[in-house]
């Protein structure tokens, strides 16, 4: 009902893998042919991987458990998503090789792209001293397990090759005059001599470049971990190479947020690369020479330890706030060991460059059906690099029906700016904006004060109500 009339969605619904049987072992179907026909009434087009429809539906159909019209919608589903995708002219033509195909995939035009954005994606935590970026003529010591892999591409890559990827050794030879590596065979065990190994390496150095985090089968599917911290073998590893007393630039390659201390204070810069794919060691590289000013922003919080998760930003408000004017001392929602913050909150990044803003402004005080709102703020780069910033808008409805999150991003926009340039950036907000479900179910807005908090992440510059 919801699917097919609320939502008016006549597409083909297809499972998740195994998932029709799968509901057996929820519980809710005693055996394959239940969850066959629970699956067909909840008018699912095509099970995946599973043959509770192959196996049973023919005689649940001819015994009258289920009706047949129920299959004739689905199959005509299927029948006109494949006259769509023109299957019935060409049945084969996603098993037909193409040669001009070939020539576009990893074609030079593409890698660049690949390259553009790995490095938008990635994200500056810390730069204390401006460490980074590093005057290429310096001599680099690379080390880490993650130094010299193909590893880069990450879980569910699908067709992705990592003989096509670019290491950051290679792309680190590119841009540098001298780098000397010292890598390890694995992210979760490495051996005294290996780093051994790093630290002869990294003291002839002027600054170390430490590649680590975790292998790509580490993320993805069927790889949760109970402490969300590095592999403990690399602990030992940031330790020797912290007591040398050379700056550390760490670049992180991970699938999820993690626990940073231990690092983080080790680390003079601190690079977030995620995975970036088939051109992460250029991607990194132009990142740590300068070549390409940092203006990744972080998609989710951070924790400051694992006991704190979960951690987001658009959380809800608390009965005894610990910020508010009259709060107790004691008996107030926080942590007694830990902040209630975020050791890094959702939309933080860095750039080499600094951004001022000013002059907030609304078209009016007051927003309704017919009457949208204009929210405009000056931004400045007042650096002496050209930077990207991203400019973030959220929203909070003070009084509802249902409590509401005390931040909702609602607008956000990427400018690039010149030394000294600056831009008005401009919102419209609707009353379509404001609008969520009421108990009742009912999809509308509050009347009521709103709060506008404007900037680059949660310590946003400009609040107003």
């Amino acid at each position: 009902d919801v699917l097919r009339k609320e939502m008016r969605f006549d597409g083909v619904l297809i499972s998740d893998w195994g998932a029709v049987k799968e509901i057996i072992n929820h519980g809710t179907a005693g055996n394959a042919a239940e969850a066959a026909e629970q699956s067909l009434r909840a008018s699912v087009d095509i099970e995946m991987m599973t043959t509770c429809y192959l196996e049973n539906l023919e005689a649940l159909i001819a015994d009258g458990t289920v009706a047949v019209g129920l299959l004739d919608e689905a199959v005509m589903r299927i029948l006109e998503l494949k006259n769509d995708m023109g299957l019935f002219e060409d049945p084969y033509r996603g098993l037909k090789t193409n040669p001009e195909r070939q020539q576009v995939i990893l074609s030079a035009e593409h890698r660049a792209v690949a390259r553009e954005i790995a490095a938008d994606s990635i994200v500056l935590l810390k730069n204390e001293h401006a460490v980074l970026p590093l005057a290429t003529e310096k001599r680099v010591a690379l080390v880490g397990p993650l130094a010299k892999t193909q590893d880069v591409l990450g879980a569910w890559s699908w067709l992705g090759d990592t003989q096509d990827a670019v290491s950051v050794e290679d792309g680190m030879f590119a841009q540098f005059d001298t780098v000397d590596v010292a890598g390890a065979a694995s992210t979760e065990h490495i051996t005294e001599a290996e780093i051994a190994e790093m630290v002869r390496v990294a003291q002839n150095a002027d600054v170390i470049v430490l590649a680590l985090g975790e292998a790509s089968s580490r993320s993805g599917e069927a790889n949760s971990i109970a402490t969300i911290r590095l592999p403990e073998a690399q602990y030992d590893m940031i330790d020797a190479l912290h007591k040398i007393g050379k700056p550390v630039v760490t670049v992180l390659f991970n699938g999820r947020p993690l626990d940073l201390h231990g690092l983080l204070e080790k680390s003079d810069a601190l690079l977030e690369a995620w995975f970036p794919g088939t051109e992460a060691g250029n991607a990194v590289a132009d990142i740590l020479s300068g070549k390409v000013n940092p203006n990744g922003k972080l998609p989710m919080s951070f924790p400051y330890t694992t006991g704190q998760i979960p951690v987001y930003y658009n959380h809800l408000s608390t009965g005894r706030p610990a910020d508010a004017a009259d709060a107790q001392e004691h008996y107030v929602s926080h942590y007694l060991d830990i902040p209630n913050q975020p050791l890094f909150d959702f939309g933080f990044g860095l750039s080499y460059t600094t951004f001022d803003y000013r002059d907030l402004t609304l078209s009016s005080d007051t927003i309704s059906i017919n009457q949208p709102l204009n929210i405009a703020v000056t931004v400045k780069n007042t650096g002496n690099i050209a930077g990207k910033e991203t400019v973030m808008l959220y929203i909070q409805d003070l009084v509802g029906k249902v409590s509401r999150p005390r931040k909702e991003l609602k607008r956000f926009e990427k400018i690039m700016l010149a030394p000294n340039e600056s831009q008005t950036v401009t919102f419209q907000i609707t009353e379509e904006d404001l609008r969520y479900y009421k108990p009742n179910l009912d999809f509308s807005s509050d009347p009521g004060d709103f709060k506008i908090t404007i900037g680059t992440h949660l310590e946003a510059k400009f609040c107003l109500v």
